[in-house]
């Protein structure tokens, strides 16, 4: 369980502040400062900045030697993120009702869609935050699936102003790792999958599931549902039930019945439920059917962006349709360098046509990225070259 032992530190030595910040652009007079030290900045850089805008107290990691400046209140935590985030959430209360959370690599975003879709045609209120952004606030700041502490905390109090009853949010690998929403906990966590992603910030694929594996350690509480995406299991549990769906590929059916499985755990009918999967739309842009070509070819927009969604998108797109499979994709700049041979090597394999393009390079030369995609593959093709199609 979470301790709170910085707000008591903060009542002994009766500091008075009116907000938390870790961004000292930002940083309002009466604020408490929190030097973070990130990947590429640490915060410390910017502690007599926060001083000089009139900071109430600076917190640091308990390992700092740093020297500051005289009359200045100091606070030493020992997991300086998860301070952060508890204090974020003592002083953002919220009264959300029932919290669910989902992680996993692949289908995050699907599963949280169906199960807001499910939970407003049951006539519950919800609101989503993840790679789509916030439902309700319609915003997502820093582009972030799993917002850090400060804003989420924003976000989940103005969520329960608006007397909203249910909240679907992705976790991230990123975000549990860094204790983005630590002192929250949920009614329910759920797993969809793990499979190769982010080992440009984790490493090895063993610290990449140890920080999935956060979410069903420190944010439950005594009466928490706890569920992993069994195919078979869940299949089974809810065999009897007739689900009917427009232009779904198979692991989108999957992620529909994870939802369902979800949200029965938590009391919902799931025959009812399933009554609504003929009208359920498909999600933006995973799967997303968006038109056809000028000679008559479907159109899918899919954000795979892991080696393993890029083979189910290629698979599930010829399920759904017998001509050949085009497939047009890239792999971002800085960003996990160790995907971009396997997923060339998926889609040479598994499409009748590849294209390679660019997908947000950031500060990685473009040509070198399409280069480490390809490899020695012979049957797939680079965005400078020339190649005709009768679109």
């Amino acid at each position: 369980m979470p301790n709170h032992s910085l707000l008591e530190e903060i009542k002994s030595k009766k500091i008075k502040f009116n907000g938390v910040s870790s961004d000292s652009r930002s940083i309002k007079k009466g604020n408490i400062f929190f030097a973070i030290p990130g990947n590429e900045i640490d915060g410390s850089r910017f502690i007599n900045q926060a001083i000089k805008k009139g900071a109430a107290a600076i917190v640091v990691p308990s390992y700092s030697k740093e020297r500051y400046p005289k009359n200045t209140t100091v606070i030493k935590a020992k997991d300086i993120r998860k301070s952060l985030s508890l204090l974020a959430f003592e002083i953002n209360k919220n009264n959300i009702e029932t919290k669910i959370a989902i992680t996993g690599t692949n289908g995050k975003t699907s599963v949280a869609y169906f199960l807001s879709y499910l939970l407003r045609i049951s006539g519950k209120s919800v609101a989503t935050i993840g790679t789509l952004g916030n439902s309700v606030l319609k915003r997502n700041k820093y582009n972030l699936t799993s917002p850090e502490p400060i804003d989420l905390s924003k976000q989940l109090k103005k969520i329960g102003q608006k007397k909203i009853k249910y909240l679907v949010m992705e976790a991230s690998s990123h975000g549990l790792h860094q204790s983005r929403f630590y002192g929250m906990n949920f009614d329910v966590c759920a797993l969809t999958n793990i499979s190769h992603d982010h080992l440009d910030y984790h490493k090895t694929i063993n610290n990449y599931i140890k920080s999935k594996m956060i979410l069903f350690k420190d944010y439950i509480h005594k009466d928490s549902k706890l569920i992993i995406n069994s195919k078979t299991k869940y299949i089974k549990k809810i065999r009897s039930i007739f689900l009917k769906f427009k232009n779904f590929p198979n692991f989108q059916i999957e992620n529909f019945i994870f939802a369902i499985s979800i949200l029965n755990l938590i009391g919902f009918d799931p025959r009812k439920l399933s009554k609504s999967s003929l009208n359920c739309p498909s999600v933006l842009g995973r799967m997303e059917y968006v038109g056809r070509t000028k000679t008559g070819g479907k159109v899918y927009v899919d954000f795979a962006h892991t080696p393993d969604a890029l083979k189910n998108s290629i698979v599930e797109s010829k399920k759904l349709e017998t001509s050949n499979v085009h497939v047009l994709f890239g792999c971002g700049g800085n960003r996990d360098r160790k995907k971009r041979p396997l997923m060339g090597k998926i889609a040479s394999k598994y499409a009748d046509k590849a294209t390679v393009t660019d997908d947000n390079p950031r500060y990685e030369n473009p040509a070198r990225i399409r280069e480490e995609v390809i490899g020695n593959l012979k049957n797939i093709y680079k965005k400078n070259e020339k190649i005709h199609y009768n679109y």
